[in-house]
């Protein structure tokens, strides 16, 4: 019985969500006294980079891919519009939805935040040469669109 439980652990410590977890749960904490500094919380400073990478964005594509509960991407958005981060405005194409737009940054301001995200990223990564961050992120990449695929 002992045997069958110790497999059933290691199993689960060597699966790749748990270990994608624990390395996510550990950069979140690593970014912390960078997004203090910046005055926003992981979630924030993720839709940020949601933003900046794909666009303006439709409220439910960005809940998707951001996979968090309506109820809280709105609170999050709440905020967010308060600190002048983002702004909602109605969709062109369908004037029911609502798209989620960054508010306009200078260069100076959106290049500060994102190497700070990336310098933080260098550090938690740091045991890592750069051949292996790029192996890395291209299986991540690879993953992830396989999970697209599912859903």
């Amino acid at each position: 019985m002992r045997d069958i439980r110790n497999r059933t652990n290691n199993a689960l410590r060597e699966s790749v969500s748990h270990l994608a977890s624990a390395l996510f749960r550990r950069v979140v904490r690593v970014h912390a006294p960078v997004l203090r500094r910046l005055r926003m919380s992981a979630v924030e400073a993720n839709v940020l980079v949601v933003l900046f990478v794909r666009g303006s964005l439709a409220i439910g594509e960005l809940q998707r891919e951001l996979g968090i509960a309506s109820a809280t991407l709105t609170e999050v958005l709440d905020r967010m519009e308060a600190k002048e981060l983002v702004r909602r405005q109605r969709s062109e194409a369908d004037r029911r939805s609502l798209q989620i737009t960054p508010v306009q940054w200078g260069a100076a301001r959106r290049n500060a935040f994102i190497d700070s995200l990336l310098e933080v990223e260098d550090h938690a990564l740091r045991g890592l040469s750069a051949a292996e961050r790029k192996e890395l992120a291209r299986l991540l990449r690879k993953a992830i669109a396989s999970t697209d695929e599912e859903g």
